[in-house]
């Protein structure tokens, strides 16, 4: 999975969890909300097809989820890798109806905002 400069996309996709956002991830035509659900659904198939019941990935989706709760809201380094398997328990976890999409837990989409561009002047700029 390819992630996109947030700029660059007309919405994104925001995942919290305990009220904490959590990560961002873009919206665009390729990649909607069907997209990332079916990424989560896709991952919890290989799992049980590697012989993980659905009752182990619900537990081992919830340790995950609150562990990497915690690193953001402590502010600790979360890698690229972190971010895509937070938003497959996400999914998983409102999927499994372990976890019910409300303000405080789930994903949200936001419109992202347009940035006005000002003109550079010489007032603008500050000298060292």
């Amino acid at each position: 999975m390819v992630m996109l400069k947030m700029k660059d996309c007309p919405a994104s996709l925001s995942l919290h969890y305990k009220g904490t956002l959590c990560s961002f991830f873009p919206i665009t035509s390729e990649k909607d909300l069907q997209y990332y659900e079916d990424y989560s659904n896709d991952h919890i198939i290989r799992n049980l097809r590697k012989g993980y019941n659905l009752k182990q990935q619900i537990g081992l989706l919830k340790i995950f989820v609150n562990i990497f709760e915690e690193r953001r809201r402590n502010n600790k380094k979360v890698s690229m890798e972190d971010h895509i398997h937070f938003l497959i328990a996400i999914f998983a976890l409102i999927k499994f109806k372990q976890l019910e999409n409300n303000e405080l837990n789930g994903h949200l989409i936001l419109k992202n905002k347009k940035r006005k561009r000002t003109k550079l002047s010489i007032n603008n700029i500050c000298s060292l």
